[in-house]
């Protein structure tokens, strides 16, 4: 049984506006990590944005120059994590927009936390970039709790066992149950004081069902869960005109990276299959259609 979910349309908030900040390109903010590594996440968020707006302009990643802006997207989160985790002044080699740079670490900050970090798993898993998720993998949580809560900012504390969790699945490490059910039950907002039930039941849960499913290797249940998980996100972003509007609703990046993830695994175990389509999940990012076109 194949599930189809339809897409909302967001074609109409490629504007003027958003068709500027397209073909302005991303030169200026990569010039922004090595010039100015201090504002390497204001960067790498500006960067996300672009693609956000390319991605409602290409829903399916059909043109190379969009899944180029996919790639940024991971490289520059990718940029500022390894910046922000070297000591200040340590001289580190990245690789972005098809450049080797050297830049100098600046002094460590809360840019690395939970948010960034999540961003930056996702993203190299759709990338498929295994160096990537290896290194994020290799950060312990409890760094990245100290740092991103180092300037009074708080987190949901849900979402430092649901880190522990992906990297336990990546690192094929032990633990991973018991990590995921903390996440589960942490992510209650009447329990975390983060959030309401609607967010947390559209957006945050169907991530973690969705994973454990995969994690177990049952194809049905998967399919089933990444099914609902799409469709609630599609209805979480439809259920206001303000939502329905905004950028943020083109796709659900953490189900697209499981999507992406079930594609692989499918492609190697004859008893799993990906039989979920969807205007959300972009069809050539899930395919890895654009895999060796240039070096990332």
């Amino acid at each position: 049984m194949v599930f189809e979910i339809d897409r909302h349309d967001l074609s109409h908030r490629v504007g003027d506006a958003a068709k500027r900040i397209i073909g302005k390109g991303p030169g200026e903010w990569v010039s922004v990590v090595s010039s100015s590594p201090v504002h390497s996440l204001r960067a790498a968020t500006a960067i996300a944005t672009r693609s956000q707006y390319m991605t409602a302009a290409d829903p399916r990643v059909a043109y190379v120059e969009t899944w180029e802006s996919w790639v940024l997207v991971m490289q520059a989160y990718n940029a500022m994590i390894n910046l922000e985790v070297a000591p200040e002044g340590e001289g580190i080699e990245l690789f972005i927009d098809r450049q080797d740079k050297a830049v100098q670490a600046p002094r460590n900050s809360s840019d690395l936390n939970a948010k960034t970090w999540v961003n930056a798993f996702f993203y190299s898993m759709v990338c498929r970039h295994e160096k990537s998720l290896n290194y994020l993998c290799s950060i312990p949580v409890e760094t990245i709790r100290e740092r991103g809560e180092s300037e009074s900012t708080e987190y949901a504390q849900y979402v430092y066992h649901w880190i522990s969790a992906l990297q336990a699945v990546v690192l094929h490490r032990d633990g991973f149950e018991e990590e995921l059910a903390a996440a589960v039950e942490k992510s209650d907002p009447e329990v975390s004081g983060f959030g309401d039930e609607e967010s947390v039941g559209k957006l945050v849960f169907p991530e973690m069902l969705v994973l454990l499913r995969l994690v177990e290797r049952d194809s049905a249940a998967f399919n089933e869960a990444l099914a609902a998980g799409v469709a609630a996100f599609g209805e979480y972003w439809t259920a206001t005109p303000e939502r329905a509007d905004d950028i943020d609703g083109v796709f659900p990046l953490g189900l697209l990276a499981f999507a992406c993830m079930a594609y692989d695994i499918a492609q190697v175990d004859p008893e799993f299959e990906l039989n979920v389509v969807s205007g959300y999940l972009p069809k050539h990012l899930v395919e890895h259609s654009w895999f060796d076109e240039f070096p990332i």
